[in-house]
């Protein structure tokens, strides 16, 4: 979720009770996401990227207890109010960002692998909006000191949120039963891909296919199956034919490591080779969003050698 949400749902929680407990849990809420800090060691340990370790309930509780002492201090406030303001806003953090795609670390070391329910999208273009005003509104409230409005748009903003969420989990159900895949709901998406993996054998070489189609939940319309295979023996430079570059490309690891929280990676054929080069284009059908694919473009050449565009961009249908 974006950095807004989770300021204002902590903030939603407590300020009813008192405003000052209400700023600690937003304040909470967004702290949480400060793990960027620890980019420098990710390089090493992808266990220190954000929402890693960082975002793990044991270690966001450590840092909440001593954050706590340090506000009931400042504030004079009563300690064990504030440390549970304080722990309502950054545990409402990671359990939110569990109901996304990309998930968190958040039993770690319990667990070694992201928490991901695949409920939300973790950049929401609805929520982001809505939370950046509500945002805006508690800052100006707060350099003003008028109050008056802002417990009403609080509760009115509660609602929404619970509304949406759940709206989103009926989402979920449904696409689980209906088509039992893990692809993601949104509130005006309901044209979902549907990918299947298999193995086939032919001409003495086994291959990887995979076959995916749209599928509308309301009206039941699959669009004509689309697949593609990947040799399952690791091709080596130099090239042969179409089959042995998509192979080659789909076990190069810094391409993996790019789409590391994604669960389907496709790859298209931008230009065949012109001299000694190739242009492929690599999307994930988790990030399909709309007619959008989600992706970077790679050029590749004959010996196996490639450069990978680090900016990732929106390719038309």
């Amino acid at each position: 979720m974006d950095t807004f949400s989770h300021i204002i749902i902590g903030f939603i929680l407590w300020c009813g009770y008192d405003i000052k407990l209400g700023f600690i849990s937003g304040f909470m809420g967004m702290i949480v996401d400060f793990d960027f800090i620890l980019y420098p060691l990710s390089l090493r340990n992808i266990i220190f990227e954000h929402r890693g370790i960082a975002h793990s309930y044991l270690v966001v509780i450590s840092y909440t207890i001593i954050f706590s002492i340090i506000f009931s201090l400042i504030y004079s406030l009563n300690f064990i109010f504030t440390l549970m303001a304080a722990l309502t806003g950054s545990l409402a953090h990671i359990s939110c960002d569990n109901l996304t795609n990309y998930g968190t670390y958040s039993l770690y070391p319990f667990r070694k692998r992201p928490i991901k329910l695949n409920i939300l999208l973790g950049v929401d273009p609805i929520i982001i909006p809505f939370s950046l005003y509500m945002f805006i509104y508690i800052l100006y409230t707060f350099l003003i000191n008028d109050i008056s409005f802002l417990y009403f748009l609080c509760i009115l903003s509660g609602y929404i949120y619970i509304f949406y969420f759940l709206i989103h989990i009926i989402l979920k159900i449904i696409i689980s039963i209906k088509i039992k895949t893990k692809t993601l709901p949104t509130l005006f998406r309901v044209i979902f891909i549907v990918p299947s993996i298999k193995i086939v054998n032919e001409n003495n070489k086994t291959y990887q296919m995979i076959n995916w189609y749209s599928y509308n939940l309301l009206n039941n319309k699959k669009t004509p199956v689309k697949e593609f295979k990947k040799l399952i023996k690791k091709s080596k430079p130099p090239f042969h034919n179409i089959d042995e570059i998509i192979s080659y490309v789909f076990e190069l690891k810094p391409i993996k490591r790019f789409f590391s929280r994604v669960e389907y990676i496709i790859a298209d054929i931008i230009e065949n080779f012109n001299g000694d080069e190739a242009k492929l284009f690599l999307y994930a059908l988790e990030l399909r969003i709309g007619k959008f694919k989600y992706g970077i473009l790679i050029k590749i050449n004959k010996n196996g050698n490639f450069i990978i565009n680090k900016t990732i961009y929106f390719k038309n249908n």
